[in-house]
């Protein structure tokens, strides 16, 4: 009924969460992103590219358009559709990225390959345990980084089954950490590091670290139940991994593995406080304070 483009753009960004199956919603949308944001004609040059944010034009499809990187970050833009309902998703995290979640209809892409591919499909309507998402931006040793990529996990043995969130956050440099969280262990700031000595996740009682050893307290699988935004590795829900976890101290050290794949972190544990307070949310770091 309205006829305003950017009110006609807020009804069907409203309508796809409640039906991701819209796709004549989902192609009107696109349709008023690209009109909204197409690129006037360019001419040749050995200047740098502008900074402005495109959308690509229909007939490009699902191909790629690179585009010069917002400053200061040096993180490469990606534009495309969604292969799926046509919508216009980005990627901000980089080359490493491999899965992307569409924002419009909830389907998961592989960016492995030359055009992207839907492997599988998230629920919506399953949201974080914190209210912390893709785009919002944090500062984590002095450093600013941005949440790209959201994922819960669900782990289980004889006797129960327990889920923690996980949350994938792109320093301006190109730095890639995992914020975690569990309701019972609280958060967990972490990063990659590389093993100092070769071990058997399946059977290790212990695992080399730096300063040290570290012991294995914890070993499960577990598997992908939700996800968004954007991931380092190729995945979708259902998928299994196995994980371990050990302690040296008061550093906290995890295994995520697979038949193919092993990659070992090193986090901390971290108040509730100090992270609403790195995410610049006074209100809550003051709630948890007093708590």
């Amino acid at each position: 009924v309205v006829e305003n483009p950017a009110q006609q753009a807020e009804c069907l960004q409203n309508v796809l969460p409640i039906n991701p199956d819209n796709r004549w919603a989902a192609e009107q949308l696109a349709e008023l992103q690209g009109a909204a944001a197409a690129p006037a004609p360019v001419e040749e040059t050995d200047q740098p590219l502008p900074t402005a944010e495109p959308s690509p034009p229909a007939s490009e499809g699902s191909k790629y358009k690179r585009l010069q990187p917002k400053a200061p970050a040096d993180v490469e833009l990606e534009l495309l559709k969604c292969p799926q309902c046509g919508g216009s998703v980005d990627i901000q995290g980089g080359a490493e990225i491999k899965t992307l979640v569409c924002s419009y209809c909830g389907s998961v892409l592989d960016l492995t390959s030359e055009q992207a591919a839907v492997i599988g499909q998230t629920n919506k309507h399953i949201r974080p345990a914190m209210p912390l998402k893709p785009g919002m931006e944090c500062t984590f040793k002095e450093e600013v980084h941005q949440v790209i990529g959201w994922i819960r996990y669900e782990g289980w043995d004889d006797e129960e089954r327990w889920r923690w969130d996980e949350w994938l956050l792109a320093s301006a440099t190109g730095k890639y950490r995992w914020l975690s969280y569990d309701p019972e262990e609280g958060f967990v700031l972490q990063e990659r590091i590389s093993p100092l000595a070769p071990f058997d996740p399946r059977r290790a009682t212990s695992i080399k670290v730096p300063g040290g050893t570290a012991r294995v307290t914890e070993r499960a699988p577990a598997r992908v139940i939700a996800l968004d935004g954007e991931m380092t590795w190729q995945c979708t829900v259902g998928d299994q991994v196995a994980y371990l976890e050990a302690q040296r101290g008061s550093a906290r050290y995890s295994v995520e593995y697979t038949k193919n794949e092993i990659e070992l972190f090193q986090g901390q544990a971290l108040s509730d406080s100090e992270v609403w307070t790195a995410f610049g949310r006074e209100d809550l770091a003051e709630k948890a304070r007093q708590t």
